[in-house]
């Protein structure tokens, strides 16, 4: 059976979308200066078919692996600013093209601090823990 040619369309606006983060692991890391760093890494994206039945191209998960970098990590998308759990900082894409983001944890008012502590001891501790992500769509294909 051929499949037909796809089609790639910009967008005239951009389209918000909100996807499932798993946590997958935690772990703190001693910084030049001896102050231990807590680091959270979660799988992100990817190009397989999400729970949405939407799938990412290849080049917009590696696009979205350098353009997340220096974004806030926050509980969910409707997070306020004193949220705010802490910071993404790297990330990489694996040979099945997943994207995996790595955040610091440096959370800014005293809920929040609550939310990363509880949060940090659940994922050592082995629990699967989901956070958001969300983005805009510029281009779409099909």
């Amino acid at each position: 059976m051929k499949h037909p040619a796809k089609r790639t369309v910009d967008l005239a606006e951009k389209v918000k979308f909100e996807a499932p983060a798993f946590i997958t692991r935690a772990w703190t890391e001693k910084q030049d200066d001896g102050e231990a760093v807590r680091k959270l890494e979660m799988l992100a994206s990817g190009i397989k078919v999400d729970a949405y039945d939407d799938r990412m191209s290849e080049n917009a998960v590696k696009e979205m692996s350098v353009g997340m970098i220096g974004k806030d990590f926050l509980p969910e998308h409707c997070a306020e600013w004193d949220e705010v759990l802490g910071t993404i900082i790297d990330g990489r894409v694996d040979d099945q093209t997943q994207y995996f983001a790595v955040a610091e944890l440096h959370p800014v008012s005293p809920e929040a601090v609550q939310k990363a502590d509880t949060l940090f001891v659940l994922v050592q501790a082995g629990r699967t823990v989901g956070v958001s992500i969300a983005g805009w769509i510029k281009r779409v294909m099909f």
